[in-house]
């Protein structure tokens, strides 16, 4: 989909970059703490999005359509949304539960034919299952699944699998990614708790020595 100058300036930027190289500083809010610019590598988002892939099923037959530009995960698209159209009949779906609300809710929903769609992922917010059922049986999403994460982690820690029975997908986060280590305290009934996390796509670049999730 691109010229011959477009393929020697990728080889001349692949032999340019390192794997440890940053690739985006995405900023957020913080689940806890004062708003900070998260610096990723190129390690931390491919090994991310390739151990999703994994996790998803996704094959040379999947064609995911992402989150709108507005939001993160547009960093991380290889080509731009607006050369696709109803026609290239995406298999799979990307959203925060906001998102699939205002799909659903959209006047014209039914007017769309959406039997090429079998899979999905929904994340960014506590996904309610009233929400997860109107996806699988109204937009065809029967292998959706749940993830769970944070920016400063690339962002993915915990995504549910293929193999989970539905009802089971929809109710946690699922489980752990590969390569990642999660720590859980033993505290009180009914206090706030932490959730450490370590993997090889944490966000510690020039920041090794302060950096814990």
């Amino acid at each position: 989909m691109g010229s011959e100058g477009d393929r020697l300036k990728l080889m001349k930027t692949e032999r340019e970059t390192q794997p440890d190289d940053p690739i985006i500083i995405q900023y957020t809010s913080g689940t806890t703490g004062q708003p900070k610019g998260a610096t990723l590598t190129h390690h931390n988002i491919l090994n991310n999005a390739y151990f999703i892939g994994i996790r998803a099923g996704y094959h040379e037959q999947t064609c995911v359509f992402p989150a709108p530009s507005f939001e993160a995960l547009a960093a991380i698209q290889a080509i731009d949304e607006e050369k696709y159209g109803p026609a290239d009949k995406c298999t799979a779906l990307y959203g925060t539960p906001t998102m699939f609300i205002d799909m659903l809710n959209h006047p014209d929903f039914l007017n769309y034919n959406l039997n090429s769609i079998r899979s999905g992922i929904i994340s960014g917010a506590p996904c309610p299952a009233t929400l997860c059922r109107r996806m699988v049986n109204e937009m065809n999403m029967k292998d959706m699944q749940v993830c769970y994460g944070t920016t400063e982690i690339s962002p993915i820690a915990f995504m549910s699998t293929r193999d989970d029975p539905p009802e089971q997908r929809i109710k946690n986060v699922g489980h752990i990614m590969d390569h990642l280590e999660v720590m859980q305290y033993s505290i009180m009934c009914f206090a706030i708790g932490n959730l450490n996390m370590r993997s090889v796509g944490a966000s510690v670049l020039n920041v090794w020595h302060k950096t814990f999730f």
